[in-house]
Parts: C-alpha cells; sequence; structure tokens
C-alpha cells in the first residue's frame, strides 16, 4: 500500500513539474528587413532610431565609414556584441579589423541593452535580439559588397544564426568566445519548467550581479540585471545552437577563444561547446584558436592580454 501512495505521489509531482511554467518557443525570421539604399538615409534612420530611446552614453548602434567618401566598401563588417554588454566589449580590436581592411562597420546595438532603465534585461528574448541581429545583416548589405559577421560571446551566437539562415548573404563569420553553451554547470535548468523559480534560488534573488573587474565596465556592461534574462539566454542557446545550425554552415569560420589548459580557460561560456561547434561546421574553411587571453572577451583592451593577436588573426582571415 505504502509503495502505491508513494508512486502515486511521485507521479504526481513530476507531472507538476512538467506542467510548471517555462519561456515561450522563440519565432526566428527568415526575411531580411527593406532598408534604404541611399546610405546617408541609411544613416540617419539608425541614428533617429537610438536618439528615441534612454541609452547610456556613448553605447548606440552606429556606422563607422572607411573613409570620409562614405561609399560602399568590398566588404563591410558587422559587429554584434554580447550578453548584458555593448559594442565596446570587442573595442578596439574591432574599429582596428575595419580599418585594416578597409570595411565598412556597423556596430550594432541588441534589444535591451546598454540602456538607462530600472530593470535591465527584464524583456530579453530571443526573438527580439535575433531580430536586431538580422536588422544588422540588412545594414551591412547595404554598407559592402559582402558581409563579414563579428561578434563576442552571445554575438557569436547571433552570427552563426545569420550564416545558417542566410547563407547568401553572409560571407563569412569571425568568432570571438562564441556563447555555445555556458559554462555554469546548472546553466540547463533556467529554461526548464519553473526554471527561473529555480534560477531565483541558484542565484539568490530576483538579480544577478556581477563583480566589477574595472570601472569602465559600468559605463557599457549591465552589472546588475533580471534573472529573466539569463532565462531567456539560455532558450536562445537551446533553441539555435544545435547540430542542425551548425551543418547548415557552409561559409569560412574563425574562431577564438580563452584557453590555456583545462585548469585556466574561459570561466563564462563552454570552450568544449565551442570545439563541438567547430566539428560540425559544413565549412571547407575554418580555423579553431585558442589564446591565452585572461579574459573572456578577448577583444576588449580593458582586460584581454591578445587584442593585438585577435586583430591580426581576424584582418589575416578576412583578407584571404
Amino acid at each position: 500500500m505504502k509503495t502505491k501512495i508513494f508512486l502515486a505521489v511521485s507521479a504526481i509531482l513530476v507531472v507538476a513539474y512538467l506542467l510548471g511554467p517555462r519561456p515561450a518557443a522563440p519565432t526566428y525570421s527568415a526575411t531580411l528587413p527593406n532598408l534604404s539604399d541611399n546610405l546617408q538615409q541609411l544613416e540617419t534612420d539608425v541614428r533617429h532610431h537610438e536618439a528615441a530611446l534612454p541609452l547610456k552614453p556613448d553605447v548606440e548602434a552606429r556606422i563607422i565609414w572607411a573613409d570620409t567618401n562614405r561609399t560602399i566598401t568590398d566588404v563591410a563588417i558587422v559587429y554584434l556584441h554580447g550578453f548584458s554588454g555593448t559594442w565596446h566589449d570587442g573595442s578596439p580590436a574591432i574599429e582596428e579589423v575595419a580599418r585594416r581592411t578597409g570595411a565598412n562597420l556597423y556596430l550594432a546595438r541588441l534589444h535591451g541593452h546598454g540602456m538607462r532603465v530600472a530593470e535591465p534585461l527584464a524583456d530579453y528574448s530571443p526573438d527580439s535580439v535575433y531580430a536586431d541581429a538580422v536588422h544588422a545583416l540588412a545594414v551591412g548589405k547595404r554598407l559592402g559588397r559582402k558581409v563579414v559577421i563579428i561578434g563576442t560571446s552571445t554575438g557569436c551566437t547571433l552570427g552563426l544564426m545569420l550564416a545558417a539562415r542566410f547563407p547568401s548573404d553572409v560571407t563569412s563569420v569571425v568568432n570571438w568566445s562564441p556563447n555555445i553553451a555556458l559554462r555554469h554547470p546548472l546553466s540547463f535548468l533556467a529554461n526548464n519548467p519553473w526554471g527561473l523559480s529555480l534560477t531565483r534560488m541558484i542565484v539568490g534573488g530576483d538579480y544577478r550581479a556581477t563583480k566589477m573587474q574595472n570601472p569602465e565596465r559600468a559605463k557599457y556592461w549591465y552589472m546588475k540585471y533580471r534573472i529573466e534574462g539569463i532565462q531567456q539566454l539560455q532558450e536562445l542557446l537551446e533553441t539555435s545552437m544545435t547540430p542542425e545550425t551548425f551543418s547548415a554552415i557552409k561559409q569560412p569560420v574563425l574562431t577564438m577563444c580563452w584557453y590555456r589548459n583545462d585548469a585556466v580557460q574561459d570561466s563564462i561560456v563552454s570552450v568544449d561547446a565551442m570545439r563541438t561547434m567547430h566539428q560540425q561546421l559544413s565549412s571547407q574553411r575554418k580555423r579553431f584558436l585558442p589564446l591565452d587571453a585572461d579574459a573572456h572577451e578577448i577583444g576588449y583592451a580593458a582586460e584581454s592580454k591578445v587584442v593585438q593577436t585577435v586583430v591580426e588573426e581576424s584582418v589575416r582571415w578576412i583578407s584571404e
């Protein structure tokens, strides 16, 4: 009798868990927006969009032209920043790569980032940041005859999605510490049933606070943000960073990351997951390059020891 009661209670608990709240399935657009062919109007549209939002200083999306003529270049670079940050997480490496390759550069700002708001990343969602990445690709197509996507961390997540879904529009991908999977061993729980409640227990509240590594970070990153963002980030990763996505990518892909050895490596994202991604790419031309960076954002000069190497390897990759 006791065994039957135990089994019945266990079954009820399992059902209750499986029926618990979880994120809605995201919808990823398969079409590019139609933007102005007039480059002056395009830049004006970008500026007006950013000016209408309560942004922190110097984080807005922008076009950096290869020369004062503001004309189309052979290659345009689209830069996608990481989760909770802004384009500064790849600076000054990204500007130097664009300068040395003679490329127009679009520094995107993804939905919900870089804003002066009370609840940072409370409305973060896979759909919203992917839509901004698609828009960024459309901008890049206006700026150059070929488009190279460069990203940091979750910006790479989005860049790989673009390469898989828009194969004729993305020429090449350069990954700086790609977020294929988070390194935290319990991150998979975040978007499971009751994931938000479980994340709240793990984090210890409604917010995740990060330690100040240097004073500059507070200007361009969120040092404290809502845990809803973590849940939605995990949903983005699980619905996009899959063998199907990787096998659909045939463009050249360069991946660089922080890895010295098994004991000293990126503490934010999984290097093992990066290696798996690299193996599953259908690209004939691909390279995986571990670097002793001592930092997750390997293109960010205030923390990374290998910015010059990141620049040199990225320039070589784009130029070959």
